[in-house]
């Protein structure tokens, strides 16, 4: 089962359409890169300027235009962070979706099953699709803070900038933001990790129900069509954030997230994307 499991997890990094999502989700979040990169040189340029005209040292307010507000998980306003969080479904979705219904197609899922076991296959499928779908989240995610920190100071957030932050007192995890803003955006890539991870999952579900690539692709963002439109009806009398495509945002969007959404969440992604896979796994034959 460990070289079975190796194998499908260098199947799926080496997979062409992992590559094409990682790259275009990133050359996506350059979008916010450019603004935000704009927007902080621009002030930097304007308190300059006003210092050498009047020959007085202006408040640069540092604070105001830092890394953590201008990453792409950082802020929610510039079409980057707007495109990327709503197309993530479909895009972390494209390389399993599509590959795993080739493989049903083509036989290459008996092949396997005959020399290592058929629950051991949808077992270790299910645990390289997580892994890799998770890493097609976060990868891009990374990539565009390393790339805003090479510009971009990391000044420590300061409570009394906290309206340009959009993260206030009732904000998920705002206590660990404002003291140690890294091991913030570290908890929140890793729920975005397991979180994608699980979603991507639904796709092998859906292909092992209804054979189509189109259908396994789509599945994910369903789900998150799905999980908004509940939100909508819910928000109306509670200011809780339901929406995965806004509370996956370190950054809130609308409504604050909380804990509680996020795990029951979680475990409805589980549930819709593990059963069917072990329910294949142990019942349905192949030959």
């Amino acid at each position: 089962m460990k070289n079975l499991l190796k194998i499908e997890f260098m199947k799926s990094l080496k997979n062409k359409y992992f590559v094409f999502s990682v790259v275009f989700g990133f050359l996506v979040t350059i979008l916010s890169f450019l603004y935000n990169y704009e927007l902080y040189t621009t002030a930097v340029k304007d308190t300059e300027l006003a210092n050498n005209t009047f020959g007085i040292i202006y408040n640069p307010m540092n604070g105001m235009n830092t890394l953590y507000n201008s990453w792409v998980g950082g802020e929610a306003y510039t079409i980057g962070t707007t495109v990327f969080f709503f197309i993530f479904p479909i895009l972390i979705a494209i390389p399993y979706g599509w590959s795993y219904c080739s493989e049903l197609k083509n036989g290459y899922i008996r092949n396997v099953s005959i020399r290592s076991g058929k629950k051991e296959y949808y077992i270790c499928k299910y645990i390289s699709t997580f892994i890799s779908g998770g890493l097609a989240m976060l990868i891009p995610l990374l990539s565009n803070f390393i790339l805003t920190a090479c510009f971009i100071p990391a000044y420590a957030p300061q409570v009394r900038y906290m309206q340009y932050y959009a993260i206030f007192s009732n904000t998920f995890m705002s206590d660990i933001f404002y003291q140690h803003p890294n091991l913030y955006i570290l908890i929140y890539m890793f729920i975005d990790f397991v979180f994608c991870g699980l979603t991507v999952c639904v796709s092998c579900s859906v292909a092992n129900i209804i054979k189509s690539r189109i259908c396994a692709v789509l599945a994910p963002f369903g789900v998150m069509i799905l999980f908004s439109y509940i939100a909508g009806i819910y928000k109306s009398s509670h200011n809780i954030e339901l929406n995965p495509m806004n509370f996956l945002r370190p950054c809130p969007a609308e409504c604050p997230a909380t804990l509680q959404v996020i795990v029951i969440e979680m475990i409805i992604l589980f549930i819709i994307s593990f059963v069917p896979m072990y329910i294949r796994g142990k019942k349905y034959e192949i030959y």
